[in-house]
């Protein structure tokens, strides 16, 4: 039960408030889109179900904390509901009301209210990386040699080892005593070097 305890505290609630600033920001970029559209916004909610607490701004929005921390949902008017389906009522709204409805605006308008929500999370990114590379800036590694390893001579286990296989013929065991793995600019032939080791003529 402990281990539970530590591991909800360690995981789940920076996940929360993680989660919680992203929904934040990304309903204000609805609700700021909307309000400068002349939208009516009646509901803007973190998180869904029951309301914990909330309050009530001068422009008649209703800004709210919910039970389930898990997103949220900006309700404009003329909405149905949080997924903003169109009420049954917008044939019987007045001319004022339809002025501040969220379904009688235009394409471009409820448009730009809808992509308002995924650009502010993209601000909201560029953002956070900018405060972390003033912060504690850009980790690169620098091209410095530290340590310079000396040429590894003979014998070299992979060397002893194909001279000590009980298939190495003496022929090949010849051959390769004779090939000294050192390091060249020069191509090597290996057919040459296969016909050396089973005793023919090269090529």
């Amino acid at each position: 039960m402990l281990g539970f305890l530590q591991d909800a505290f360690l995981f789940v609630i920076p996940f929360l408030a993680v989660i919680t600033v992203v929904v934040f920001f990304h309903e204000l970029g609805h609700f700021l889109v909307a309000r400068w559209n002349n939208v009516r916004v009646d509901v803007f909610s973190i998180g869904f179900g029951g309301e914990i607490f909330g309050w009530n701004d001068r422009h008649g929005t209703r800004w709210r904390v919910s039970w389930v921390p898990l997103g949220g949902y900006v309700k404009f008017f003329g909405d149905a509901g949080a997924t903003s389906a169109a009420g049954d009522d917008l044939d019987t709204m007045s001319d004022a009301e339809k002025a501040v409805s969220f379904h009688h605006k235009g394409v471009w308008q409820r448009a730009s209210v809808v992509v308002a929500g995924p650009i502010a999370n993209f601000i909201l990114a560029i953002l956070i990386f900018a405060a972390m590379f003033m912060v504690f800036g850009e980790r690169v590694t620098a091209p410095i040699v530290e340590e310079v390893i000396p040429e590894v001579q003979r014998p070299r286990p992979a060397f002893e080892q194909v001279m000590s296989s009980p298939r190495s013929t003496g022929a090949q065991s010849a051959a390769l005593a004779n090939f000294a793995p050192t390091f060249s600019r020069e191509p090597i032939n290996l057919s040459r070097l296969r016909s050396s080791a089973r005793g023919y003529p090269p090529h």
